[in-house]
């Protein structure tokens, strides 16, 4: 009954023998461990902290946190529909203000759309060899479980078919977009798209491991997540040995001509990714440090042309297996392809 691996929520702190703090689910929270040293007396806290000392004594007391990582789906289809949609909008709302979810949503309705497709079509072969079948024939029978209980495929797939068509159509249309940039690709700024998936990649080569979260997989700018589709700074791959990721909406907003992380000292693309990249010819002599890139020629301060080219990366499947899942998804469900 649980969607995936969602590493925030909810949590138990336990401050103490006894004591006991529950967060719910997508609350962001942070706690901060007092230490048994004496402040200043112009420190805010002094006179709290005095207290609590007298309270409960200056020796250490036990403190740690038990995550719970999971977060609940439901059992019913409409309550399926509003678990996961929710969490989408919130992770969309943190990446209106610049902020990283720890939650992964868009990768873990991928996993949890082929898992239930698999089950479903499992089942369904299963059934029909069966001479005998005993299924629930109302709604109410069907959507209801004892304790413990799977819901069914049918309705796990009823249920997140909403924000699966959101995401996979978003993807669809970025690839689109990337496709067209292609095709009208110039010298700079040239985009490349990978063919085959990350997961059909050899592993051994300098290339994240799709399969494990990291900062890699959310977006350098925004902070969104990147679950199945995004640009890959082929500088940073090539002078840097590095992985520098960044989402289809930034990259057409052109945002990798600055680097997020960098601050008011002079910038070198080979240090990092680019700094502000304003020039558009090999030839500067403003930058301080600057100097020409051995695979470019272009400035390494300000023009550097190798930070401006990226690949398009599937991380898990082509686009086209994406929509097929989509397709699968409406098909057991019932839905009309011409309807939507």
């Amino acid at each position: 009954m649980f969607l995936f691996s969602f590493r925030y929520c909810p949590s138990v702190f336990i401050l103490k023998p006894g004591q006991m703090v529950h967060i719910n689910k997508g609350r962001l929270h942070a706690f901060r461990k007092m230490s048994t040293s004496r402040l200043q007396n112009t420190d805010c806290h002094h006179d709290l902290r005095q207290q609590l000392q007298q309270s409960i004594g200056l020796s250490e007391q036990l403190c740690f946190s038990i995550a719970w990582d999971w977060m609940f789906k439901g059992v019913t289809s409409g309550g399926i529909n509003r678990e996961v949609s929710s969490v989408l909008e919130c992770c969309r709302l943190n990446r209106d203000h610049s902020l990283q979810s720890l939650a992964i949503p868009e990768t873990a309705l991928l996993f949890l759309a082929k898992e239930n497709v698999a089950k479903h079509n499992t089942t369904s072969q299963h059934d029909s060899k069966s001479l005998i079948q005993c299924r629930p024939t109302s709604v109410s029978v069907v959507e209801s479980h004892s304790h413990g209980s799977e819901p069914r495929p049918m309705t796990v797939l009823s249920g997140i078919l909403p924000s699966l068509q959101d995401v996979v159509q978003r993807h669809i249309s970025a690839v689109l977009g990337e496709q067209e940039s292609f095709r009208n690709a110039t010298k700079l700024a040239k985009v490349t798209i990978e063919e085959k998936p990350d997961t059909w990649q050899n592993l051994a080569t300098p290339c994240s491991d799709p399969y494990v979260e990291s900062e890699d997989f959310f977006c350098k700018f925004c902070k969104g997540e990147l679950s199945n589709i995004y640009m890959h700074c082929n500088g940073c791959e090539t002078l840097l040995r590095q992985d520098y990721n960044i989402c289809t909406s930034c990259h057409s907003k052109k945002k990798y001509k600055r680097n997020p992380n960098s601050g008011t000292t002079a910038c070198s693309s080979l240090l990092q990714h680019t700094g502000n990249m304003t020039g558009t010819s090999s030839s500067c002599s403003g930058c301080i440090g600057g100097k020409k890139c051995t695979v470019c020629n272009f400035c390494t301060g300000c023009s550097c042309n190798c930070h401006q080219q990226f690949t398009l990366h599937y991380r898990f499947m082509h686009i086209s297996d994406e929509e097929q899942l989509l397709k699968d998804v409406e098909k057991i469900v019932g839905v009309d392809d011409n309807n939507l």
